[in-house]
């Protein structure tokens, strides 16, 4: 599911999502502009914020994305959706 389904369907803004994931709004909103993708450690966050609805491929699609343990740390450190 791209970021922006994910958003639409939980009636989220990108600035909700950016405090949730504590990155900037403009983050965000870049991501969703397609003018950056996500840093591979935001990406793993944004899987686990968003239950696993966002894919770590579908904001970052230009990289292998296999996670390293540091990925999987700072997935884990991400506190459930609110």
């Amino acid at each position: 599911m791209t970021l922006a389904a994910y958003l639409a369907r939980e009636q989220l803004s990108a600035a909700g999502l950016a405090r949730r994931l504590g990155v900037s709004r403009g983050c965000i909103s870049l991501i969703l502009l397609g003018k950056n993708q996500a840093g591979l450690g935001l990406a793993w966050r944004i899987q686990a914020v968003t239950g696993g609805a966002v894919q770590v491929a579908d904001v970052r699609p230009r990289l292998d994305a296999r996670p390293g343990p540091a990925d999987r740390a700072a997935a884990a450190a991400v506190p459930a959706a609110v």
